[in-house]
């Protein structure tokens, strides 16, 4: 720092820029770069005056790019001896180790395309215009910038190309400028990230007298259970709004009855005590699609839409997700083609629709195989173009969906949550699905992700391991890309006679008003061929008191003391069609114990537990995850893709497993009570 500048406008420039990049950033290691910038000796070197905007450019280049490299060998250091030993090492100059020390990097790729934007407006002007998440605004640059010393190539040894990767001029990717740094190794697990969560309320206590009928959309999405089970294994933290109850109860199949006939599927209700509150009752409601064989699954016209923006770079992300695509691709036929759009600071297609014949596979993969991350990410400008390419390849009868692969880190072009939503909900309307993919953590737009699927006709799973991308794309295949019925909408009418409160668990965000129910214009939830789909209600008893009835129950042709516990309706289109169907049914019977259901049920109550626990919802508080265990041990005997023995493995670590390394994260008879299952009639 130049002791005869009063104020350094380099300090002044450079907190600037750091609290740009601050976002997302561990801000205990914030703290320790300003703590290690204060207790460094001044440099009593005169910086040389020179208005040479040009210059003072390639000069931030290159101490932007040593402060990443010098960042990421700081984390192994442990006191300030070290890094200065460091820095000697590394033969960085004084000038050069003030940008070491005050630059802190989201990702390689995107400090080198967002800092060689800011640093080309310092060339030409004295304003800096900042984007990303918020709105951008401007920052005045200080007239003493021009104060700042000249740094060349020969101030700085970077070592070997062995030992930090690809240089500032090389490039693999055709028409595109120096791509920056390759990765360097991970840092160790943080208990911090820039993940982002919609937050969400879970839904409160009812009174069937005030509010007799509950409306929901049905949700298959898998994602929350992915991603949490990613955080159990690696000892995160886990965000409370990471957990949406619903997704880890539908993360498992069930066995539950299959329709009968050529009906998309197959529904019902049962009633059980309820675990955690023994006076209170579990109203299951269980959904099961049509299976269809591979072979006779209609034809795909798919488009793959892949982020390829810096922040894909690690392991698990862009290299997993070309892992996962291929995966999916092997499993297709000439029947199908295949399309990939891929977009960073804008979009392109990498490849034109291609039918999958031997050549058409083997050309797919080889696409796949060259996608490499860098740039920042236009996710609105790579959808348009990836809906508009399965429009002009739309089959009739067919698949039509776009396959959108991401983190979801939007920070270019469209990046408002509420754009990307109309957006895709104006695409939805022609008949072409959409299928969301997560990768990665870290900054992880879940939120982003979770929205747009749920109103664009859309599912959204979560990839964080090799085993869990053949799931969605293997075990699940035509599930995920065969849609057997659209806009799928529950409603229930409780009978104030039997039940006093009522509580939906999960499906907070998915909630819809109940003159939804019979509106054909409000967009609800899809089901795939396979799926499952099971939500439960807590009732609770009713207690005397004189009421207002506008309950089906309190009506002349349904008297107050009928033995129904309460009524399920259930609307659905079919895949192209725009006209709803309606089913519905009663629930009636006494409720069994927990224990004397059927297995299926009792894991889907530790699944919902599971959730519920660490959303620390109070009622469950005192609900032992060992109790969690006892009830998902029985569905074991139904386990073949073993991943009912894995979620007892996750609970174990979150009740504090001994023979683990990982750090524990914070945070029969059939029943009596249940409810003939109905099949609608197939839709032509």
């Amino acid at each position: 720092m130049n002791p005869e500048l009063p104020n350094p406008p380099e300090d002044r420039l450079i907190d600037e820029l750091l609290r740009e990049q601050a976002h997302g950033h561990d801000e205990v290691f914030l703290q320790q770069v300003e703590q290690a910038i204060d207790a460094r000796p001044a440099i009593p070197k005169k910086l040389p005056v020179r208005r040479n905007y040009t210059r003072i450019a390639i000069a931030a280049c290159f101490g932007l790019a040593a402060g990443t490299l010098a960042f990421h060998h700081l984390q192994n250091l442990h006191t300030q001896a070290d890094y200065l030993a460091y820095q000697e090492s590394r033969k960085l100059t004084p000038d050069v180790d003030i940008e070491a020390l005050k630059i802190s990097v989201r990702e390689q790729e995107d400090i080198v395309e967002e800092k060689r934007k800011v640093l080309t407006q310092i060339a030409r002007t004295k304003d800096i215009v900042f984007g990303g998440d918020e709105e951008p605004r401007t920052l005045s640059l200080p007239t003493e910038v021009a104060a700042l010393g000249d740094v060349t190539n020969s101030d700085l040894d970077f070592g070997s190309s062995d030992d930090f990767g690809r240089g500032w001029g090389d490039s693999d990717r055709e028409g595109q400028g120096g791509g920056g740094f390759a990765p360097l190794p991970d840092r160790p697990a943080d208990k911090q990230s820039n993940d982002r969560y919609g937050t969400f309320i879970d839904q409160p206590w009812k009174s069937p007298d005030r509010e007799p009928l509950s409306t929901f959309s049905i949700d298959v999405d898998t994602a929350s259970y992915a991603n949490v089970r990613r955080m159990i294994r690696e000892g995160r933290d886990i965000p409370r709004d990471a957990v949406r109850i619903e997704e880890f109860i539908n993360a498992f199949n069930y066995n539950y009855d299959a329709p009968k006939g050529d009906g998309p599927f197959a529904v019902g209700a049962d009633l059980a005590m309820c675990p955690w509150a023994p006076d209170h009752q579990l109203v299951r409601i269980f959904i099961k699609g049509r299976e269809i064989e591979a072979k006779t699954r209609p034809a795909s016209n798919l488009v793959f839409l892949i982020d390829v923006s810096g922040s894909m770079q690690s392991s698990d992300k862009l290299p997993l997700l070309k892992q996962s695509m291929q995966t999916l691709v092997g499993q297709l036929d000439e029947r199908d083609s295949v399309a990939i759009v891929v977009y960073a600071g804008s979009e392109g297609v990498a490849l034109p629709s291609t039918r999958l014949d031997e050549e058409g596979r083997a050309t797919v993969i080889q696409t796949l195989s060259k996608l490499e991350a860098g740039g920042s990410t236009n996710g609105g400008a790579g959808i348009n173009r990836a809906y508009q390419l399965a429009m002009e390849q739309k089959i009739e009868g067919g698949v039509n969906r776009v396959i959108l692969a991401t983190d979801g880190d939007f920070n270019v072009g469209i990046t408002g949550q509420e754009s990307l939503v109309e957006l895709v909900k104006s695409r939805a309307k022609n008949g072409v699905y959409l299928t969301v993919v997560g990768f990665g953590s870290g900054n992880l737009n879940d939120s982003m992700m979770d929205a747009i699927t749920r109103d664009g006709n859309g599912n959204y799973f979560y990839i964080g391991s090799e085993r869990e991308g053949h799931k969605v794309f293997l075990q699940n295949l035509t599930g995920t890309l065969v849609t057997i019925a659209k806009d799928v909408k529950i409603q229930v009418d409780f009978n104030p006679a039997k039940v006093g409160s009522y509580r939906l668990i999960g499906y907070s965000n998915r909630v819809l008003k109940n003159e939804d129910f019979n509106n054909d214009a409000v967009d609800a939830g899809d089901i795939g061929a396979g799926h499952t789909v099971t939500a439960f209600y807590e009732i609770a008893p009713p207690v005397a008191e004189d009421n207002e009835n506008k309950s089906k129950y309190q009506s002349e042709e349904k008297p107050a003391n009928s033995q129904d516990w309460l009524t399920v309706r259930l609307r659905h289109k079919h895949p192209e069609g725009e006209q709803s169907g309606l089913i519905e049914f009663p629930l009636t019977g006494n409720p069994a114990p927990v224990d004397r259901t059927d297995t299926d049920f009792q894991f889907a109550t530790a699944a919902a537990l599971m959730g519920m626990k660490i959303r620390g919802m109070e009622e469950v508080a005192d609900f032992g995850w060992e109790k969690v265990i006892a009830l998902a041990k029985p569905g074991l005997a139904n386990d073949i893709t073993e991943d009912r023995a894995e979620f007892i493995e996750l609970v174990n670590k979150l009740n504090g497993d001994k023979t683990s390394d990982t750090p524990r994260p914070r945070i029969v008879p059939p029943s009596p009570g249940k409810a003939e299952v109905i099949t609608p009639a197939p839709e032509r």
